[in-house]
């Protein structure tokens, strides 16, 4: 069984009411909750596409190999 890496695309949408004058941080902020709901319960839905990653493949950095793979020879 080879190993491979992949991208994972996913897209959260909230809708949060603050001040006109509010930052971005601010909307940003008050989204978090909704967005950390949306990773534990509702993540399957949220993904838009998983292709490989042809660009750094398996094996491009160190920490590929710290989920029990084996090394390139």
């Amino acid at each position: 069984m080879a190993k491979v890496a992949k991208l994972v695309k996913v897209c959260f949408v909230a809708r949060v009411i603050v001040n006109d004058t509010d930052t971005e941080q601010r909307a940003i902020d008050k989204a978090r909750a909704s967005f950390m709901i949306d990773i534990i319960n509702n993540l399957e839905q949220a993904k838009e596409e998983i292709v490989e990653d042809t660009e750094c493949p398996f094996g491009t950095f160190e920490t590929d190999y710290l989920h029990n793979a084996e090394p390139k020879k």
